[in-house]
């Protein structure tokens, strides 16, 4: 008898849209950022490394290693940005309230090497090769210098208060750049 049972589209489409199975998948889902995250923030509390960080990651989501530690560096990058770019910002508020006369400036810098955005590396017969890639350009983005209460701008129609806090993946995932904060006057920034 079951083998006559014919599954039309408009059934399956009501599976698929099942508000029970919508409600699963959010909880699971919820329920795993929320262990990654504690994870994240435990690991960065002990000063751990990405490694261990990763391992605890991988037990909690079951996925696969190299994954795990792929969210693990761009998460603590994500939070480490985010924590020096809110500092930046109070510290930019303090001077402005005051007769200084002296902003807080941030600037972006990259690794300077070979894997910077948007270079790909690749290891074939004859050794190592670069090579210019399409997406993100943060070679461009090197030395860009904006007010600490302003956002980066990406170069592709995307802005970021920090590296890593675009909400872009092309731009975020396993980024290495880093806000660089200073002090400057006026001019010194214009002239920046």
């Amino acid at each position: 008898f079951a083998e006559n049972v014919a599954i039309t589209p408009h059934q399956i489409k009501k599976a698929v849209q099942n508000p029970i199975m919508d409600v699963a998948l959010e909880k699971n889902h919820k329920d795993i950022l929320y262990d990654i995250k504690q994870t994240i923030a435990v690991g960065l509390m002990n000063g751990d490394r990405y490694t261990t960080m990763a391992k605890r990651i991988s037990e909690k989501v079951d996925g696969a290693y190299y994954r795990s530690v792929r969210i693990a560096r761009t998460e603590a990058h994500r939070v480490r940005e985010a924590g020096n770019s809110d500092a930046a910002k109070e510290v930019d508020t303090e001077l402005q309230n005051g007769t200084t006369g002296l902003r807080m400036v941030k600037k972006w810098r990259t690794m300077g090497d070979e894997r910077v955005r948007p270079q790909r590396r690749r290891k074939g017969k004859g050794g190592w090769s670069t090579t210019m890639g399409k997406g993100a350009n943060h070679i461009n983005l090197n030395g860009q210098t904006v007010l600490a209460d302003e956002d980066f701008d990406l170069l592709d129609g995307n802005t970021a208060p920090a590296p890593g806090q675009s909400g872009v993946a092309g731009h975020d995932i396993n980024c290495r750049c880093i806000a660089i904060t200073t002090m400057m006057t006026d001019a010194e920034f214009f002239a920046a």
